[in-house]
């Protein structure tokens, strides 16, 4: 992928020479090769994406203030779709205990809960964030006001490279990616969803420390 990266750069270089091509053809070209950066940049993405699922790294816990970390995330998600007219409503728990996860995954979690809430909503409508705190266990929720999911793929969603985004708009590794550190961390994640009436996924977390499981010997193929 690097070597054709540099390929289409130097390509570029190329065309912008005096002379290089006739106009019309020039930007012809000038459109391929910007749609060879494209697909390198996308598959450079699902490469990344592949590797994050298949690797296990030890979760480093630490008491965690889940409202502060999913209003950090919420944040940049904000920004990102500042344009698109989408109300994000807060819903935190009070006096919510700290809890101990690893932050730096659940962030990556949050996130990606977060961009796949603003991207089915799209335009003009609402997504909500909400913390709270049962006897065994502490949850964070984000709810949109999409399309919600077909009741024949609730049950594919986390599948790996499953997604009903078009072409070219995902990968299908992201919530598979996120169920995968969500069980890493002792717990889990639910969904509840309409057609037509949005979706909700829930994170749960342990309210207390986790011990991890060791990694499953692995041994060569005979």
């Amino acid at each position: 992928l690097a070597v054709i990266g540099q390929i289409a750069e130097w390509q570029e270089h190329l065309l912008s020479q005096p002379g290089a091509a006739e106009p019309g053809a020039a930007r012809e070209l000038a459109d391929t090769i910007a749609q060879i950066n494209a697909q390198v940049a996308r598959c450079r993405d699902i490469t990344h994406n592949m590797l994050t699922f298949s690797r296990r790294s030890d979760a480093i816990y630490q008491d965690t203030d889940l409202s502060r970390l999913l209003e950090d995330m919420l944040r940049l998600v904000e920004r990102e779709h500042r344009n698109n007219n989408i109300v994000f409503a807060r819903d935190y728990a009070p006096d919510l205990p700290p809890v101990p996860t690893d932050p730096q995954l659940l962030r990556q979690v949050a996130l990606n809960l977060l961009n796949n809430a603003a991207q089915a909503v799209g335009r003009d409508g609402t997504v909500t964030v909400s913390t709270g705190r049962g006897p065994r266990d502490a949850y964070i929720a984000v709810r949109d006001t999409g399309p919600g999911i077909a009741p024949e793929n609730l049950a594919r969603i986390f599948n790996p490279f499953f997604t009903t985004k078009p072409p070219g708009k995902g990968t299908g590794l992201g919530l598979s990616i996120c169920l995968a550190i969500a069980t890493r961390l002792g717990g889990n994640i639910t969904v509840d969803s309409t057609p037509g009436a949005g979706a909700c996924f829930t994170v749960h977390l342990p309210a207390t420390p986790q011990t991890q499981a060791p990694e499953p010997e692995r041994r060569p193929a005979p």
